[in-house]
């Protein structure tokens, strides 16, 4: 609806620019022909950056209604108590949507029960003591190395030029494809937006994180990591730690909302070094654990939560290409209410 109200919007500023063209012509002495040509062609350009605006518009609403959609699914999973045709609530469902052009994918593991989450019924001193835990929790804590370590084999993935970016996007797949820890909800994270063929997009984003192959073989994994990509990939994570540095609004933001995380060195800058230092510092080998634990379990029907928002023509045959291609069984959702 939103999309809708805003394409007609435009619409009818159009018709009163054009409804406005005859009086215009008397102002400038300039015959309604002649006008209107060079009112086409300057249109041109105008119509070409509302066209782009409104697709714009259309994927924040599609990726606002996927996240949604996404989250409303992982409660009724967590909770394992509402049904779909008498049936548990299903891991992977598709929602078609008239107004999208192309496909949006969300698939994600769960890999920590974020046991720690605050219960509103506690007491006062109850929940002190468990923001103490959660402030320590090596998931969530950006001083642990159990985050570091998920966050930059994520980044080894979806940086540019790496695997992700290379494969999935390079071959026209997918706009965007990327990999990224959710530490609040305890999830790792694979993303694809704008996928003219999503089934495609996700078999090649299968082959840029289990290795060539992996369509065929459910367990083929890569054994080693590139150390050309790893090197991009550190760069790329402290890069953004220091690109946030001299934002005044980040800087700012930060000495009000992370203060506590500084603990015991004090201030911004020595906390940024001491992360840097611990990037620096993380073993192939503990970027290895953390794939096989953490990123492999994405892919494993089993254990993975997918939601594809989908346009509403390609949703049977995207349906027959998941249970074909990857022997997943796909639901179709009409509405969220559904889940």
């Amino acid at each position: 609806m939103e999309f809708v109200e805003f394409a007609g919007n435009e619409a009818n500023m159009d018709i009163q620019i054009l409804g406005n063209l005859e009086k215009a012509s008397n102002i400038v002495n300039q015959s309604l022909p002649e006008l209107v040509n060079e009112f086409i062609l300057r249109g041109r350009r105008i119509r070409e950056i509302r066209k782009l605006l409104m697709n714009q518009k259309m994927n924040e609403i599609i990726k606002q209604k996927t996240k949604d959609i996404h989250n409303k699914q992982r409660e009724q999973i967590n909770k394992q108590t509402k049904t779909v045709n008498n049936n548990v609530s299903p891991r992977a469902v598709i929602i078609p949507l008239n107004s999208a052009d192309n496909a949006l994918l969300i698939c994600s593991h769960r890999y920590h029960s974020l046991s720690h989450q605050l219960d509103q019924s506690i007491s006062s001193s109850q929940q002190q003591q468990q923001q103490s835990i959660s402030q320590s929790d090596p998931f969530s804590s950006p001083c642990s190395r159990v985050f570091i370590t998920n966050k930059l084999i994520s980044k080894y993935f979806s940086s540019s030029e790496g695997p992700l970016f290379s494969i999935v996007r390079g071959k026209g797949a997918a706009y965007g494809a990327s990999l990224q820890p959710d530490s609040k909800q305890g999830l790792m994270e694979l993303t694809l937006n704008d996928c003219n063929n999503v089934a495609l997009a996700y078999s090649l984003a299968r082959e840029a994180v289990l290795g060539e192959g992996a369509d065929l073989e459910k367990e083929k994994k890569l054994d080693k990591l590139s150390k050309t990509t790893l090197i991009r990939a550190r760069s790329s994570f402290i890069f953004g730690l220091l690109q946030d540095e001299f934002t005044p609004l980040t800087a700012l933001n930060s000495r009000g909302s992370n203060i506590s995380r500084w603990g015991e060195y004090g201030n911004r800058n020595d906390f940024t070094q001491k992360l840097i230092a611990d990037i620096n510092s993380i073993t192939e080998a503990e970027l290895m654990h953390a794939y096989e634990e953490f990123v492999v379990p994405v892919f494993n029907a089993d254990t993975q939560t997918i939601t594809i928002v989908s346009p509403a023509a390609k949703v049977d045959e995207t349906i027959r290409e998941f249970k074909d291609q990857f022997g997943i069984e796909l639901t179709k959702i009409e509405s969220v209410d559904e889940l």
